[in-house]
């Protein structure tokens, strides 16, 4: 029983990495793959601008439910996605093992005179017997370690996607909205959304950060140049924040995101109780509105045009209108059921977005691998050559040169002949056996 059982399981085994190492498996994960790139590209992600979003569920009001419930504006969350880069980590692992071997294979053996009877360049020729020479034989081998381009490449790929299972099952993502002079505390509450692994905590920073300020450059047409924020780290560490600037803290990152607007800063007293609140504004149609809820009533804001001086501010209680007018900065105005309304200020608001990767460095390891691989498959070359030298007749000695390079047999061409003439052949190399590709090594 336990051999039958020994020889079902090794049977599963061959069937298991026959399957892993099929090249179709391989042309469906790669598939699978630039399909998930494409839904990553055209669907918005949750992580993503929430105006973007907005649109696409204006855009696609049936469509959206389906999406998110397939996790498709998720993908880099999605368990779906968990699975392709998995399985393809498997297939990975496989073909990695049978290149390292074969390389290794390829590393130890030595050249033998037999593997240059087909060599792509291979003459036989005759010249006077030289003082000097002794009858040789000669065996080379230059850019051995080309052998291990290919695994190296492939090393590469395993190590960035076993990177990406990492951060899918380890990293953490938040986004915050912040308004100016707003300050971000260290708990994981104060972060508008977060998506973490399923083996991550909670995302915080150690350290409050200050929002101080944030710095818009236009060009002349009106458009967006560029787009940075000024923060404080706990009680005295300035530094400056954009999108491809993050503020980096160890394997976390603080990220300044696209999306801004204004933010007022209104005071609501009512019945004694004053609550002072920021409400960012976004961009609608042509105005940029604000909502949310104070004292138990909702809170609309709507600023006129692009550059607007004053908002019309709305107070709604119970389904009623409670108070409507128009605020200027510093203005105020009493409430008709008791209490007043306060315009403090109009400052500016920003996102940030935040994460953790915790197999950042292994990805950059990856792709300095995949850039070695590269090198050693394209930039390097195997060229093994053979010389041999006997004794003929009449003073003179037969001489055999060949090369066999592993790649690229054209570019060899006047290095051969070079070679040959140094060996001293005299005259044309019409009689040189040349074929396109070498062949394999046995």
């Amino acid at each position: 029983m336990g051999r039958k059982k020994d020889s079902a399981l090794r049977r599963l085994q061959r069937v298991v990495l026959k399957t892993l190492r099929s090249r179709k498996l391989i042309l469906v994960e790669v598939g699978a793959i630039a399909i998930a790139g494409a839904i990553l590209t055209l669907v918005p992600q949750a992580t993503g601008p929430a105006t973007e979003t907005a649109a696409f569920e204006t855009a696609f009001p049936s469509l959206t439910p389906i999406l998110q419930a397939i996790q498709f504006d998720r993908v880099l969350w999605s368990t779906w996605f968990l699975f392709i880069l998995t399985l393809s980590c498997a297939s990975l692992a496989v073909v990695l093992n049978d290149q390292f071997r074969k390389a290794l294979k390829i590393w130890l053996r030595r050249p033998r005179p037999s593997h240059f009877a087909r060599a792509p360049y291979r003459l036989e020729f005759e010249r006077p017997a030289r003082s000097d020479t002794a009858p040789v034989e000669t065996l080379e081998r230059r850019g051995r370690i080309a052998v291990w381009g290919l695994p190296m490449l492939h090393l590469g790929l395993l190590t960035v996607v076993l990177a990406g299972v990492i951060r899918m099952l380890w990293g953490q993502d938040a986004v915050v909205d912040l308004i100016e002079g707003e300050t971000l505390p260290t708990s994981p509450t104060a972060y508008g959304a977060q998506w973490n692994g399923p083996f991550a905590g909670e995302f915080s920073f150690a350290d409050p950060i200050t929002f101080e300020e944030l710095d818009l450059d236009f060009y002349e047409s009106g458009r967006l140049r560029n787009i940075s924020g000024r923060v404080r780290v706990g009680e005295g560490i300035f530094a400056r924040v954009a999108i491809n600037e993050p503020l980096v803290f160890g394997s976390r990152q603080l990220y300044l995101s696209q999306t801004y607007g204004p933010a007022a800063i209104v005071a609501v007293e009512v019945g004694g109780v004053t609550e002072n609140i920021g409400v960012p504004m976004s961009l609608e149609g042509k105005d940029f509105v604000g909502l949310t809820f104070v004292h138990g009533m909702e809170l609309r804001l709507r600023g006129q045009g692009p550059s607007f001086g004053a908002l019309q501010v709305r107070l709604l209680k119970d389904g009623g209108l409670a108070f409507v007018g128009s605020l200027a900065p510093g203005q105020s105005a009493e409430l008709p059921t008791g209490g007043r309304i306060a315009l403090l200020d109009i400052r500016k608001w920003a996102r940030f977005n935040a994460s953790r990767d915790v197999a950042l460095w292994l990805a950059y390891t990856g792709f300095g691998l995949i850039t070695l691989g590269a090198l050693l498959l394209f930039a390097v070359v195997q060229v093994d050559t053979y010389l041999k030298v006997s004794a003929g007749e009449d003073g003179r000695e037969l001489v055999l040169v060949a090369m066999r390079p592993k790649r690229f047999v054209p570019l060899f061409k006047e290095r051969f002949e070079a070679f040959v003439e140094s060996e001293g052949h005299v005259g044309p190399l019409g009689a040189m056996a040349q074929t396109s590709t070498p062949p394999a090594e046995d």
